[in-house]
């Protein structure tokens, strides 16, 4: 059965956006959002998962012998530690600025490794004016901030935080306060987030992950695929590529095409693209082993588990009649603002992917209509509508996409299972 899903995973990347700058980098112009194509339809809720924007390297590693390039970042954090659960203060005084040190850092410049770009936050920009002139329209926001209706929600790295309040400032820019607005953005300790597949969470993982690195058909692809790649590889690059620096060039690789900077003879995005591909296989293989449901159940789940009971909350309230301002429990908008390593294991999970690794700033969102007494899930990825397979159209019955999502939720027996 994993072999079958295998051929699909790479059949699926005929798929392919029109530019490959754009399947590489993502977007530097507002995407598309496909328009709601249902009647009478009800949109009560929209989740949605984020890749941060384009970043520096994150790896601090020297990417190739011949790599000189000087980095520069214009982006900075200005703040001021709070204790107040209040919304809006008065205008602070003073605020703090986190300025990097030219000279004091891995890469040459005055950016911090894995560091969100100008360009980086300027995605997200553009995503979250696509968000609200969408959902402005369709009466799930308010042309005003409200707090009751969105929820932000990122890891605690600062690429994420960034690209989270990048895209609510598209949504909903400065122009109309008068005075200061906190907009919280909830987070937690690494050990316990599920934004990515965390053994912490679920310790058989690291097990299920080093078996399929041990079977046939992941020991086949990196024979007949991998270290030819690797091969070819070194003769561009000048150093000795294995699996263990293939995801490290390949990174490099991503951040100098996209900022337009110097790279090996030989390298450019056809070929960028195809690393993107092995390496989306690998991954994509590691996620679904040994099969799609328990490596959901036992690695991307906990988030999915986020996902469900938000949409079953949405639809209790719905189906209850309760007005929204009567109830806490229910939000609008949802974000997550997270990695490539958190939109892949997703689509895997709901066996949507297109065999690429999420491109920076990709968007990932489940949206809920209510149509007539009846209730529908749509899926979205980077423009396109996904037919969730068991579903009868891109707009899924909610108890089906329900039942597929159940398969999916974590499996505490199986997490508690470590072989000795």
């Amino acid at each position: 059965m994993l072999s079958i899903f295998f051929v699909l995973f790479l059949s699926s990347s005929l798929v392919l956006s029109d530019s490959v700058r754009d399947q590489v980098c993502g977007f530097d112009y507002p995407s598309y959002y496909p328009p709601i194509a249902l009647n009478n339809a009800i949109l009560l809720q929209s989740q949605v998962v984020i890749r941060h924007g384009d970043r520096l390297p994150w790896q601090g590693k020297l990417c190739w012998p011949s790599a000189s390039e000087t980095f520069s970042c214009s982006l900075a954090d200005t703040s001021i530690p709070n204790n107040s659960p209040q919304q809006f203060s008065s205008s602070p005084n003073r605020l703090y600025r986190k300025r990097v040190m030219p000279g004091r850092n891995y890469y040459p410049g005055d950016c911090l490794t894995g560091q969100l770009t100008s360009r980086g936050y300027n995605q997200h920009l553009s995503n979250g004016r696509k968000f609200y002139s969408a959902y402005t329209k369709a009466s799930l926001l308010s042309a005003s901030y409200s707090p009751k209706e969105i929820y932000l929600r990122s890891d605690n790295e600062e690429r994420t935080v960034q690209s989270a309040q990048a895209l609510f400032m598209g949504m909903y820019n400065l122009s109309s306060i008068s005075q200061t607005q906190i907009i919280d953005i909830h987070t937690m300790d690494r050990n316990n987030d599920d934004m990515t597949i965390n053994s912490w969470l679920c310790p058989v993982t690291s097990e299920f992950q080093d078996a399929a690195h041990q079977s046939p058909e992941y020991l086949y692809h990196i024979k007949t695929v991998m270290q030819p790649l690797w091969d070819q590889m070194s003769i561009l690059y000048g150093v000795a590529v294995s699996q263990d620096n293939f995801n490290d060039l390949l990174d490099c690789s991503v951040v100098y095409y996209c900022n337009n900077f110097t790279l090996p003879e030989g390298v450019d995005g056809p070929f960028i693209l195809s690393m993107n591909q092995a390496q989306a296989w690998q991954w994509s293989y590691t996620y679904a082993y040994p099969n799609v449901e328990i490596g959901a159940q036992t690695g991307i789940g906990f988030l999915i588990k986020d996902i469900y009971d938000a949409l079953k909350r949405a639809v209790a309230q719905a189906s209850s009649n309760v007005e929204e301002s009567q109830s806490s429990n229910f939000t609008n908008f949802v974000l997550y603002s997270g990695h490539d390593t958190t939109i892949l294991p997703l689509t895997v999970a709901y066996r949507v992917s297109d065999g690429y690794l999420p491109h920076y700033a990709s968007t990932l969102f489940w949206e809920l209509f209510k149509v007539d007494n009846n209730f529908r899930v749509r899926m979205v990825y980077n423009e396109k509508e996904l037919l969730i397979p068991g579903c009868d159209s891109v707009y899924c019955d909610y108890n089906t996409f329900l039942k597929i999502t159940e398969t999916l939720l974590p499996n505490e027996k199986l997490c508690q299972y470590i072989e000795k």
